[in-house]
């Protein structure tokens, strides 16, 4: 597996660090540690913009700031993640750009970001890099948040039918996880059009009725589906189903929270047998607000 993991030296480029050291990986994967600092180029663009720029002694300074860190990291990959064969690198350009260009000509598997940033290398992930990254990346992108404590053995896999919802079920079944790992798969469901009282409401209209039953065991059959895939191909570990019921972006974000979920894995995109779930912008939603890791499964060489 080629993980491209992309830093600033903020709290949360360091989780992403910490997250790719303490995680088990399939033997032979490799790690391309990357930091961007902006071009001269670039700079005299903002400044000539009048935008705030506070690289002060970035060019001058290289090696007790930028290049510091990145040692630092590499170093901590080194001493933690002996197996990962590394490869750092200093990169010049606008971050986004150079991040993206990199993951494509070095064919990445993963990308593995921090949510926001202002670290050493000012303005690099502050969301909007993050958000750039996860929308036009053709591989999957993992959003790392600063938490203390991480376990990684909760795993909530949300999931509507899609292709793209398969590959993250894939990626579940394919990763080795820590021990005692758990993994609760959820899908989201939404009371159709005219009929507001949704599966649990008791609806009596015999077409509300019908659509309902039908929206039930298309998420029944779908959960029944990805446990029996994670319990063939992955049975160390633990999985529990659930059909949930609300706003998809709104439900998998509140039982992330009151599960504790470690990490959070949704497809890029999706339109499957559960109407409108993932859809690209409810894995973005999720992406940029929970409280925890999101890793977005794009399947390979799709954008969404």
């Amino acid at each position: 597996m080629r993980i491209l993991v992309a830093i600033d030296g903020s709290p949360s480029s360091e989780a992403a660090v910490d997250e790719v050291c303490q995680r088990p990986w399939p033997v032979g994967s490799e790690v391309r540690l990357i930091t961007v600092r902006p071009s001269l180029e670039i700079i005299r663009m903002q400044e000539a913009a009048g935008l705030p720029m506070e690289i002060e002694n970035l060019y001058e300074h290289p090696d007790w700031e930028t290049v510091k860190f990145l040692e630092d990291a590499a170093v901590k990959f080194e001493q933690r993640a002996p197996g990962l064969k590394l490869t750092p690198a200093l990169l010049e350009g606008r971050a986004k750009d150079v991040i993206l260009d990199e993951a494509e000509q070095w064919v990445a598997d993963l990308i593995v970001i921090g949510s926001n940033g202002f670290g050493i290398v000012r303005h690099l992930f502050l969301g909007s890099v993050s958000l750039a990254v996860a929308l036009n990346a053709t591989c999957s992108v993992e959003i790392v948040r600063f938490k203390h404590n991480v376990n990684f053995r909760k795993i909530l896999l949300a999931v509507d039918g899609s292709p793209s919802s398969y590959a993250a079920v894939d990626d579940v079944c394919n990763r080795p996880w820590p021990a005692e790992s758990e993994v609760r798969v959820i899908t989201v469901t939404q009371p159709p059009k005219g009929c507001p009282g949704g599966i649990s409401g008791g609806e009596t209209d015999p077409g509300c009725a019908y659509l309902l039953k039908q929206q039930s065991d298309n998420a029944a059959k779908l959960l029944n589906d990805v446990v029996t895939r994670i319990n063939e191909r992955a049975p160390a570990l633990k999985v529990s189903p659930v059909v949930l019921e609300g706003r998809p972006k709104d439900v998998v974000l509140d039982d992330a929270q009151q599960w504790g979920a470690d990490l959070i894995m949704v497809g890029s995109n999706g339109y499957g047998i559960i109407r409108h779930f993932i859809l690209g912008s409810v894995a973005l939603a999720v992406a940029l607000n929970a409280g925890c890791s999101v890793k977005i499964v794009r399947l390979k060489g799709h954008i969404s």
